[in-house]
């Protein structure tokens, strides 16, 4: 079963056992603005939203799933968009199969608390945290001297937690929008 969906000029379609972009992904969406010719790494591509405003605005992109329906839908997304230039894909868990070091890098991370992790892309463990953490934790050794990272914070996974971790991990940060969303 494939689902249509539509973000501005771009058309995408996504299989059922791909994660659908939501009100989440299209925050973090609005909130790219990657820089002609830089290097980003969409971290957990699913249909390859972000990886689409990225190509769009001129930045290079490597996407990285563990789910490799969702790089294949990426792939297709990306192609059916005619955005392919400096576009490559990866199958990674987290950082696992990334050496490189990016100008941007875009997460959407598993935030969603549950006792065990059943759905890659909404299951966050325990305090919904577990993926978050270990992302977190490598942050710094991904990002080019001056790079930056967007990524979702959820309040169902503690964002005074994170924001302690990221001092604890030397690494400034700043809330660049918020969005009140309804979750079921």
């Amino acid at each position: 079963i494939l689902m249509k969906y539509f973000y501005k000029r771009f058309e995408l379609e996504i299989p059922e056992n791909v994660y659908p972009p939501k009100e989440d992904s299209e925050l973090l969406a609005e909130n790219i603005h990657a820089q002609k010719d830089s290097f980003v790494l969409d971290l957990g591509t699913g249909s390859g939203l972000q990886a689409i405003i990225a190509l769009s605005q001129g930045a290079k992109v490597l996407s990285v799933d563990v789910n490799e329906t969702a790089l294949k839908t990426c792939e297709k997304n990306v192609n059916a968009n005619n955005l392919q230039k400096n576009f490559s894909i990866r199958k990674s868990n987290l950082f696992e199969s990334i050496p490189e070091k990016f100008d941007l890098i875009l997460f959407n991370p598993p935030y969603v608390p549950t006792n065990e992790i059943k759905f890659l892309e909404t299951d966050g463990g325990r305090n919904g945290r577990k993926i978050l953490d270990k992302f977190l934790e490598q942050l710094s050794t991904h990002l080019n001297a001056k790079g930056k990272c967007l990524f979702l914070q959820s309040s169902l996974n503690d964002e005074k937690k994170t924001g302690a971790k990221l001092k604890k991990l030397k690494l400034k940060f700043k809330i660049i929008a918020k969005k009140k969303l309804f979750f079921n």
